[in-house]
């Protein structure tokens, strides 16, 4: 017997945990080691702080662009003193 996706998401499998599934393995596939663990966890602490300041889905937004900014200010700050050293 096969199952067609249709009938899949009729049973309410994956429903509700669609996107927590697809973000996973992305993250996952993302991953590059160690020196990703601190954009991901400014990202995760906004995330979590605007949710319960704001509300509504702003956490999403504000915990990437946190997450995006710390990451880009730390490879700048990194390469500058690359340059410095050399």
């Amino acid at each position: 017997m096969q199952l067609q996706v249709s009938q899949v998401f009729s049973m309410g499998v994956f429903k509700d945990d669609l996107f927590k599934i697809v973000f996973v393995v992305v993250a996952t596939i993302m991953f590059r080691g160690k020196r990703d663990l601190a954009p991901w966890a400014v990202a995760i602490a906004a995330a979590l702080a605007s949710k319960w300041l704001i509300g509504r889905n702003w956490y999403i937004v504000i915990g990437g662009l946190a997450g995006g900014i710390y990451g880009a200010l730390r490879d700048t700050h990194q390469k500058k003193r690359d340059v410095r050293q050399s």
